[in-house]
């Protein structure tokens, strides 16, 4: 079997190796490792291939966090130390923004990536995909690069509460003799089971993934769901104490890709769960987005407001603004701030979490596409101090970032949980804006996944045609003193000749 050296990390967290100037990408590998590989895929350009024996372990190698490293596809730097994750992740941003985003490497800086102080149970969502049969169902997480299901009793990244659900389902799987659904066939009732838990007021919320609304003895699955949920015994970190909030059932009929549908209904409790972040509550629907790592959330809100300087006199508005918690506590600031969503739930959460906020006066949500609303924001001849952007990790459609543009807030803060659409998306802003920070902020631990929040300044064109002006006459200046010290030198050595001839003195 052929010996490679592992140079890096690709996108996916595989490691990157040269076999006869042939790039090929290791599962499981560490920068610094030196295996032994068996090709599982060869492509023109690049192949795949699988760790058989290491020949020498990187000082970056530790023991896996968890049995199933290797085999899930949940953490696929699960071998890794933290802190080379945490230098893999800036370097990947610097060197995304300067090869995708044409930046120079020399005007802009990327600072350390901020770490989480302990790495580990801080997933607030989870969704358990399910497979097998009625009488043997499988559930738990998907493996790398597939949908095979890969059974998890218990994960070293997800809230403790929600590795009790899995157990809880099996068994009522198998005792109501519950179809599970087959992606083959379109067949089926149960597709995944996602829990939210919020980590500040203890409230579960179970969603059931069904493809028709037909859940089987649905008080017994209550009181399963209860007494596991409120027999959970927290240690300090999970505390306060948790309870089952709400039981949804989400319908996603016939060979749909996405994991949940658009049509939920309420089965049990209340409609929402709440979260608390820097001391402001947000309401969160089944369907609503929320920062999945509640606590570096926190981290990341603190750094997005440190970049926005806002005054009581300036608009902000919110592009992607989800249920409203960024866009909050720049209403705190903000004279007016204006949320956009494409999501109906994520803006009915927004509009309640403001009221509840007392802050309707100054926050106000909107459903619908933001780079359309800007659009028609410019023709009304509005205008704004400052533009967050918060996408998916597609990043901004060209329709948002050409309507910015037109906008042209003087402040455009970016919140990016994809270096490569942010890169992208910067390159198209570039020559109308400047780069002047860029934090990484580790939102993913044990995943090659960082977020960043990158503040740009629009560029003020006469300023900078005064400044090149400016520099012209400068560097004319100095020509000049050049050229007038050279003419004087010219005058002395023709004078020094004319001397030394008269006093009879060789002058070479």
């Amino acid at each position: 079997m052929p010996l490679v050296d592992i140079t890096g990390l690709n996108d996916q967290g595989q490691g990157v190796a040269r076999l006869d100037n042939y790039v090929v990408f290791v599962d499981n590998a560490v920068p610094g490792d030196a295996v032994e590989i068996e090709m599982t895929e060869r492509r023109s350009k690049y192949g795949r291939a699988v760790i058989k024996a290491i020949d020498i372990s990187s000082p970056s190698r530790i023991d896996p966090i968890c049995p199933h490293v290797g085999s899930c596809g949940g953490c696929p730097l699960g071998m890794m130390k933290y802190e080379r994750q945490l230098d893999f992740k800036t370097q990947t941003v610097r060197d995304k923004l300067i090869r995708l985003g044409g930046l120079s490497p020399d005007e802009f800086v990327v600072e350390p990536t901020i770490p989480m102080n302990y790495p580990y149970k801080f997933r607030n969502k989870v969704s358990f995909p399910v497979g097998g049969d009625p009488q043997d169902p499988k559930i738990g997480l998907y493996a790398g690069n597939s949908h095979d299901i890969v059974p998890v009793d218990s994960c070293p990244v997800i809230h403790p509460v929600a590795e009790l659900i899995p157990a809880v389902m099996r068994d009522f799987i198998r005792d109501h003799n519950m179809p599970i659904y087959n992606p083959a066939t379109g067949k089926g009732l149960i597709r995944h089971i996602i829990v939210r838990v919020s980590y500040t007021t203890g409230e579960v919320m179970v969603i059931l993934v069904l493809t028709q609304d037909t859940l089987p003895s649905e008080h017994n699955l209550i009181m399963r769901l209860l007494m596991a949920v409120g027999g959970f015994n927290p240690t300090p970190l999970e505390h306060p104490p948790c309870r089952l909030a709400s039981l949804y059932v989400n319908i996603n009929p016939g060979r749909a890709k996405s994991a949940t549908g658009q049509d939920c209904r309420l089965v049990y409790g209340k409609s929402y769960i709440e979260e608390t972040l820097l001391g402001m509550r947000y309401r969160i629907s089944p369907l609503s987005f929320f920062q999945t790592n509640t606590i570096q959330a926190q981290v990341l809100f603190r750094e997005v407001l440190g970049a926005t300087v806002l005054t009581a006199d300036q608009i902000a508005l919110d592009l992607h603004c989800g249920t409203g918690s960024i866009a909050l506590l720049l209403a705190q600031r903000a004279g007016a701030v204006i949320g956009i969503d494409i999501s109906p739930d994520a803006i009915r959460d927004a509009q309640i979490n403001a009221r509840e906020a007392g802050l309707e006066s100054f926050a106000q949500f909107v459903n619908a596409s933001a780079g359309q609303w800007i659009k028609a924001y410019v023709d009304s001849k509005g205008e704004c101090y400052l533009a967050v952007l918060d996408p998916p990790r597609k990043g901004c459609d060209q329709e948002l970032l050409d309507a910015l543009l037109g906008l042209a807030p003087p402040r455009i803060v970016y919140v990016s949980c994809n270096p490569a659409t942010l890169a992208r998306d910067i390159a198209l802003l570039k020559e109308d804006y400047r780069v002047c920070s860029v934090q990484p902020v580790d939102m993913f631990p044990w995943t090659p996944h960082v977020e960043t929040v990158l503040l740009m300044t629009r560029i003020d064109r006469g300023k900078e045609q005064r400044s090149s002006l400016l520099s012209r006459a400068e560097n004319a200046l100095e020509e000049f003193e050049r050229y007038e010290d050279m003419k004087k030198q010219e005058e002395w050595e023709a004078e020094k000749e004319e001397l030394m001839d008269a006093l009879g003195i060789r002058y070479d």
